[in-house]
């Protein structure tokens, strides 16, 4: 793994402006990754569904995420006079929790059975070439990741289900860091989101590249337990940091960065892939893409925005904007060229900014600039 230090300026004038409808468009006018992605969404190449059937195999792993919807409100949606009949509910709701953990379960053996450990560094190493070496979707490098995070609780996962059996969700509903994301209820998910809102995220050289290795111990523990996509416990970063175990701090974060870039990369291949007619997403993917990217403010309820028209529209143009400043002028050169080795800099930036020197994000009243 390379210990390299690459110091770059990220200037704030790459970056998507929102702060008037002609800064928009003078900010937008060369990013040809923008465009691209417009044009995607406006001829329906890139489409968004709550309808499991519709969306692309390749790019979603709906089984190894919560759902957008909560248990109350799919048995309702089924069965509406069902809401009248307070033990009736209450049991249904049981059932379908019951069956969401076996199938949970299910999901995640089958992965421990049949899917390969995969290195983002390697996989990074790969897609950085002209011609990658190998072929990999973003499904199979989504679930690696999200095995490794279940197996890292599996020991915790097994004692509580050992002593709260069938009540294992309800427990995880007002205790959501104690879960596993795909068992999470709505609300559970709204809780957990709370500690990880763009506000909460440190900002550290937000001017500079800067690799992991030139950060001193405190401010990998800070910045790693602002992460939501950090597979390490809090408990375990803080002992890490007392024993000054700067090393293991600053290879979670890479892993984490080269898991994000990865991510990236394969959904954007996937959207401008020109020999596939449509790219479709699924809901609960996209509330995971923003959650992972922290790209929501504290108080928003994301699972709720993404069933409503102008709260999807919010979060697939924050997507949008996010990949196109990321990835704008890479392709000739590479990823690496652009922003440096393991540069977590960028981890700093939504892709927008909201006035000269603020970085925000995309909102309800930014929408007619789209």
């Amino acid at each position: 793994m390379s210990r390299l230090i690459l110091i770059r300026p990220i200037h704030h004038s790459s970056l998507i402006n929102l702060e008037t409808q002609n800064a928009f468009m003078k900010s937008t006018a060369t990013n040809k990754v923008f465009h691209i992605l417009k044009d995607a969404i406006r001829s329906n190449k890139l489409i968004f569904t709550d309808d499991l059937a519709k969306i692309s195999r390749g790019l979603n792993s709906p089984d190894t995420l919560p759902l957008t919807l909560s248990s109350k409100q799919i048995i309702c949606k089924g069965d509406p006079q069902v809401s009248s009949h307070f033990f009736k509910l209450w049991y249904r709701i049981l059932k379908f929790q019951t069956n969401r953990l076996k199938t949970t379960i299910k999901t995640f053996y089958r992965l421990q059975k049949t899917s390969k450990p995969l290195k983002n560094a390697k996989i990074l190493q790969a897609l950085d070439l002209p011609t990658p070496a190998f072929q990999i979707s973003r499904r199979e490098v989504v679930e690696s990741h999200r095995l490794r995070i279940v197996k890292s609780k599996l020991p915790q996962l097994l004692l509580l289900t050992l002593i709260f059996e069938e009540m294992i969700i309800p427990i995880f509903h007002f205790f959501p860091k104690l879960g596993i994301r795909p068992l999470l209820t709505t609300r559970a998910l709204r809780q957990l989101s709370k500690s990880y809102s763009f506000e909460k995220r440190v900002i550290k050289n937000d001017n500079f590249a800067m690799s992991p290795y030139h950060l001193k111990t405190g401010e990998l523990e800070a910045l790693l337990k602002t992460l939501f996509s950090c597979p390490v416990p809090n408990w375990r970063i803080t002992l890490w940091s007392k024993l000054n175990i700067k090393w293991r701090l600053a290879e979670v974060l890479t892993d984490i960065h080269q898991f994000l870039i990865v991510d990236d990369w394969l959904l954007l291949k996937d959207i401008t892939n020109e020999s596939k007619e449509i790219s479709s997403i699924s809901f609960n993917e996209l509330v995971n893409f923003v959650l992972e990217r922290q790209l929501f403010y504290n108080g928003e309820d994301l699972n709720a925005m993404v069933h409503s028209e102008d709260g999807r529209n919010v979060l697939i143009w924050r997507l949008i904007c996010y990949l196109s400043f990321k990835f704008d002028q890479v392709g000739s050169s590479s990823f690496t060229e652009k922003w440096g080795v393991n540069n977590v800099s960028i981890l700093n930036f939504p892709g927008t900014k909201i006035s000269t020197d603020k970085i925000g994000l995309v909102t309800k009243q930014h929408l007619k600039y789209f």
